[in-house]
């Protein structure tokens, strides 16, 4: 398994742990009726528009409008490499680490 795999398994595993958390629903503006009924966060990711390098079309902005919101939602604290460790950023602003890393989530939530 590549680092980009690695760490997209590592976002998988917060965003299963705290999706259900109603703070992070009403964040994401998600209803919180959906909670209880068990709402899957993958059921809001179009990975025909995912787009890693823009903030409004990766992982969390297609969860929260926003990569920053849900940067701050999830991590108030956040730093670059919490983001990177978690597959929802890059270390190095690169083309081809952001397309591995789309890649990664692809293969990750294209399996489910």
């Amino acid at each position: 398994m590549n680092k980009h795999a690695e760490a997209v398994q590592r976002g998988i595993k917060l965003l299963d742990e705290r999706w259900q958390d109603s703070y992070v629903h009403t964040s994401a503006g998600v209803d919180t009726s959906s909670v209880a009924e068990g709402a899957d966060w993958r059921e809001l990711i179009d990975l025909d528009e995912l787009e890693m390098d823009r903030a409004t079309a990766c992982i969390l902005g297609q969860l929260f409008g926003d990569y920053f919101i849900g940067r701050d939602v999830l991590r108030p604290d956040e730093t670059r490499p919490w983001s990177v460790e978690h597959g929802f950023s890059v270390m190095e602003d690169l083309r081809s680490e952001w397309d591995a890393l789309a890649d990664a989530w692809h293969d990750a939530l294209g399996e489910a």
